[in-house]
């Protein structure tokens, strides 16, 4: 419709040849926002004491496949354009014209495998995680990675510094 469009489809088996635990459960589910707008939201977040004023436009999709308590693989990717806030906790309304998410996991059923997620917003923002982890489900499992930011103070202030709160007579 004109508000955007969400798609969710899942299909899974909990009890495999009629014996529930026989084979685990599995599970695929997938996602399709299409031209969601945040002002649909405005009524929720509102009550939820978020802002009271949203815009923009929301798409993106992804994939996962659940096989067990850690098991799982998958891929979302989801892009947030044109967003206002203002209202409610914010200070001062907050724009950001691009917003990007990108986040890919594979595990296996003892918690082992690798995650990596991507924020990204324009040219101001980019942080990246890319992890590995081992035997999550055992005393000895581990989770380890290499965590990267790389902000640009200029465009980063231009975009939030209307919703930051500064001293009085300090401006950008």
């Amino acid at each position: 419709g004109p508000g955007g469009a969400l798609a969710l489809r899942a299909q899974g088996t909990a009890a495999a040849g009629g014996q529930a635990g026989a084979g685990g459960v599995r599970a695929h589910v997938e996602l399709l926002l299409q031209d969601l707008l945040l002002a649909a939201l405005e009524p929720a977040s509102a009550v939820l004491g978020g802002p009271t004023e949203l815009r923009g436009t929301l798409r993106g999709e992804g994939a996962w496949d659940f096989s067990g308590p850690l098991a799982l693989e998958g891929r979302t990717e989801l892009a947030l354009a044109g967003l206002h806030a203002a209202g409610g906790p914010l200070a001062a309304a907050l724009d950001l014209p691009e917003l990007r998410l990108s986040l890919q996991a594979q595990l296996d059923e003892q918690g082992g495998g690798t995650q990596r997620l991507e924020l990204g917003a324009g040219e101001a923002l980019a942080l990246l995680w890319d992890g590995r982890a081992q035997g999550l489900l055992t005393p000895q499992g581990t989770l380890d990675g290499e965590l990267s930011l790389d902000a640009r103070l200029g465009p980063l202030l231009g975009l939030l510094g209307g919703a930051l709160p500064l001293r009085e007579g300090l401006a950008l």
